[in-house]
């Protein structure tokens, strides 16, 4: 297995090699590369798209430039399209600003020399240097790759075990031709499709077309994952499914419904709003109580007494606990948690009014007793599950202190027990299904049989504590 593994990662450096090569090749022999484009540009034949629809190619502009000619040299014969009537001292000068002056092959290896320290040269369209365009893009780049990882695993976890437990059959059968003809749709056109049918407007209103806001989507989330607790019909999965059910929505409607009224009849506005929209709006208990009703209407966040949905969902299979208690239920409770502290209340407004100081003891306490109710869980799913109660408290403490520091720890905090906590439910689930074990009292030796899985688990396990 070793050997396999580096030989694979050996792998990676031919064949960036080999791809590197194929696109220079393309990119040098395609037409109209960025000397043709001045020599255009020069010539005055070059147009933008919106000239070209209206017919504006011959207009004024081209007839004069068309008409000229530069230098006084010798006209010859170019390789460029375009060129005639240019001095070829004039496109010499250009193949030297582009680096067309040297041979393929050593244009070639100066580019992988700059690449190597990270030197992708200047942009001729934006007279900016290319790396700084690309670190001005990175946060749009990031929140897009982990909203498509979250919404990768809310379809494909749940779809997957959909149609293993239906092998064979139609549904089995349909969703694959689906999943066959959506492969084959090229991305950008299928992301339309979905916006038109499902953000537009003009068919379905289900998700917001800009931003990360929805009025919908919270409690989509809830009525969408149960199923996935109660699917076995067993009588301990129906009695669980209705805890969760029942928990999440009673919070919702009766405290979360009543807070929001309540910040629409004292601001006029919903929206979200970096600095918060209550200052001036509300001052002394007041503050404190619409707090109370966020912090526990997002029952999604697990702070006690609120908690017992999440470890009655553990009866669901390790797949579908790892998606509720890593990467979707949980983090959007966490999630709305940050932003009502961040964008409605605003962290300086509730500093002023010490609105927050019972949160961070409410938080403290569900840390250290969800804990300790760990500690003395045997079964191994139930101890992460009361792990979970309490990492998300840490999120929740984090954004109540109100600082700017501790509330990027906060946001961070979010991802890094994503990344850790969904690690360890999978390696809870190979040993379940390796070893057929689910008390920790039984893991003895366990190592030894699964090295691999442990290891994976070891290392989640000192993520949740920050190390390394």
């Amino acid at each position: 297995m070793l050997t396999y593994i580096v030989r694979r990662l050996l792998l990676i450096f031919p064949t960036l090699f080999g791809i590197m090569v194929i696109n220079f090749v393309i990119v040098q022999a395609a037409p109209g590369g960025p000397v043709e484009r001045l020599i255009a540009e020069i010539q005055g034949t070059a147009v933008q798209a919106t000239a070209r629809i209206s017919g504006a190619v011959g207009g004024e502009g081209a007839s004069q430039g068309q008409g000229q000619h530069f230098g006084g040299g010798e006209q010859s014969v170019s390789k460029y399209r375009g060129a005639r009537g240019l001095d070829p001292e004039l496109i010499k000068e250009i193949e030297k600003l582009y680096g067309f002056d040297k041979p393929p092959v050593e244009r070639f290896f100066k580019m992988m020399g700059q690449y190597l320290v990270f030197d992708f040269g200047d942009s001729f369209f934006r007279d900016r240097k290319v790396i700084e365009l690309v670190l001005d893009k990175m946060p749009v780049s990031i929140s897009l790759g982990l909203w498509t990882t979250l919404l990768v695993y809310l379809i494909s976890i749940p779809l997957g075990i959909a149609k293993a437990v239906r092998d064979g059959s139609h549904f089995d059968v349909w969703t694959s031709g689906f999943i066959i003809v959506g492969y084959a749709i090229p991305g950008f056109l299928f992301a339309i499709l979905l916006l038109v049918l499902f953000a537009g407007g003009s068919f379905l209103d289900w998700f917001p077309l800009r931003g990360l806001t929805s009025p919908d989507w919270y409690e989509i989330l809830t009525l969408c994952t149960f199923p996935l607790v109660a699917h076995s019909g067993k009588p301990e999965a129906m009695k669980s499914g209705r805890t969760y059910l029942g928990i999440l929505l009673s919070t919702s409607i009766g405290l979360q419904l009543l807070a929001i009224i309540w910040t629409w009849h004292a601001t006029g506005t919903l929206d979200f709003k970096a600095g918060g929209i209550l200052d001036g709006k509300m001052t002394g208990a007041a503050v404190s109580l619409l707090l109370f009703l966020y912090m526990y209407g997002i029952g999604k966040a697990a702070l006690m007494p609120i908690h017992r949905w999440l470890p009655a969902a553990m009866v669901a299979p390790t797949p579908v606990s790892a998606l509720l208690h890593a990467v979707a239920v949980v983090k959007a409770g966490v999630f709305t948690v940050v932003k009502v502290i961040v964008y409605i209340f605003g962290y300086e407004f509730l500093a002023n009014s010490l609105a927050t100081n019972w949160l961070v003891y409410v938080a403290g306490f569900t840390i250290i007793a969800a804990s300790v109710v760990a500690l003395r869980q045997d079964n191994l799913k139930r101890r992460l599950a009361y792990s979970t109660i309490s990492q998300l408290s840490y999120v929740i403490m984090a954004a109540a202190i109100l600082a700017p520091l501790s509330v990027m720890g906060a946001i961070l905090h979010i991802a890094a027990h994503a990344v850790g906590k969904i690690t360890l439910f999978f390696a809870a689930g190979s040993i379940y299904t390796a070893a057929h074990i689910t008390e920790v009292s039984q893991l003895n030796g366990i190592g030894r049989k699964m090295p691999w899985t442990m290891g994976s688990f070891t290392v989640a396990a000192f993520s949740m504590i920050g190390v390394p």
